[in-house]
């Protein structure tokens, strides 16, 4: 009982945290400002202009309630969580450097490969298929890619918070189904409520963008949690096994690659670079028949919490791992199809 009070008392303090820090990082434009000619380059959705900081809210919020925990809990949840923290600060102060310098995508990609490298020697990393080399290289790849495919989404207000609510709901579900430490709970729950103020003022029209501070920051913690809830205890058993337990654990990253796969492609086939930002994401094109932003908000919430559903049945359920795959498989397909179809109608022929 007394925990439960305890994670009440710092979801209020976290909350309040990340309202008031917001309130003030709406008013601070100065890196964005400086910035604005270079990104006017791009061709992008809303006003670059506007503070690109919102991520600093989640990160002083999650330092903040780290430290007070310490005085509420016997197991020192801060030297527990060192190596998380660490990891979220370093990644923090990449991103920062490159919303202030706009840095190539080369050197994007070299800060996402250290990250990866610090994940692995953390113990972050997942023997997929039980082969150390080859799974050093799968985890490096799986890393990159959920970088990647989280700040190509960033693209539109409100978009990515609308998908990134339902996974860290699902973490602070499953941390409870599974009993685990409380700094896992605790990390879930500052970054749900996190998200959630974020949306009041990232919701269209935004007054804020969380920026890559923000976007490779949730999608670190998204690794770091994926793999403490649901593959700190995986032992390979199989191919089979295998997938089904990816697909389980990972099926809230679908839109988000089915987007990234989507843009890839059109880039491509245009000759364009695939690093440099357009308006020809899934968020663009929905907006041109469902006309309103809240309404793409809404849908993909819904299909995010539809996915995460499914995810979660299949983990409890006693289905074969047969009949699993072909579930997967199904969904999978639909939503290809679905996203894709109405891309294709609706995305720029140029």
């Amino acid at each position: 009982m007394t925990n439960q009070i305890t994670l009440i008392v710092l979801f209020f303090f976290s909350s309040s945290i990340s309202y008031f820090l917001l309130k003030i990082l709406v008013n601070y434009k100065k890196i964005s400002n400086d910035n604005f000619l270079k990104r006017s380059r791009l061709v992008r959705w809303g006003n670059s202009s506007k503070s690109h900081l919102g991520g600093i809210s989640f990160l002083i919020s999650f330092l903040f309630i780290s430290l007070i925990s310490n005085f509420f809990y016997e197991d020192y949840i801060f030297i527990k969580n060192l190596q998380i923290i660490s990891l979220i600060l370093l990644t923090c102060f990449f991103s920062l450097l490159d919303d202030i310098l706009l840095l190539s995508a080369k050197f994007k990609i070299l800060f996402q490969f250290l990250i990866s490298i610090l994940l692995i020697l953390f113990e972050f990393k997942v023997n997929f298929i039980n082969n150390y080399y080859l799974d050093i290289v799968l985890n490096i790849l799986f890393f990159i890619a959920v970088f990647n495919i989280t700040n190509f989404f960033d693209n539109f207000d409100g978009a990515l918070t609308s998908l990134y609510i339902p996974i860290f709901l699902y973490f602070l579900i499953f941390s409870y189904i599974f009993d685990l430490n409380i700094y896992i709970k605790l990390i879930s729950l500052v970054y749900f409520f996190s998200l959630i103020i974020f949306y009041y003022f990232n919701s269209f029209p935004s007054k804020i963008f969380m920026g890559d501070i923000g976007s490779s920051q949730i999608a670190l913690v998204s690794i770091i949690l994926g793999y403490e809830i649901f593959w700190k205890s995986y032992v390979f058993e199989g191919y089979a096994n295998f997938f089904v337990s990816f697909f389980e654990n990972y099926i809230f990253y679908m839109i988000l690659a089915i987007d990234s796969f989507l843009v890839i492609i059109y880039r491509t086939t245009l000759k364009k670079p695939i690093f440099i930002g357009d308006t020809n994401h899934l968020s663009h094109v929905f907006i041109k028949f469902l006309k309103k932003p809240y309404k793409f908000c809404l849908t993909i919430f819904a299909s995010q919490l539809f996915l995460i559903f499914c995810g979660a049945y299949i983990k409890l359920s006693s289905l074969k791992y047969n009949n699993k795959i072909s579930f997967f498989l199904i969904v999978l397909i639909f939503f290809i199809c679905i996203y894709t179809i109405i891309y294709s109608k609706n995305v720029k022929k140029k």
